[in-house]
């Protein structure tokens, strides 16, 4: 759960960071997408 708790806590520059990271700052439409299923999750846990 801390995982999930801190890519919502993360800024913009980080979040993309943790993306590069993980693989998937090639596909910047799965990026937004779980940025807003992110930004869904922390309004309505």
């Amino acid at each position: 759960g801390d995982d999930l708790q801190q890519l919502c806590d993360a800024g913009e520059e980080e979040f993309l960071e943790i993306m590069a990271l993980v693989g998937m700052a090639s596909k910047p439409l799965h990026v937004r997408r779980l940025q807003k299923a992110l930004q869904e999750w922390t309004m309505n846990p």
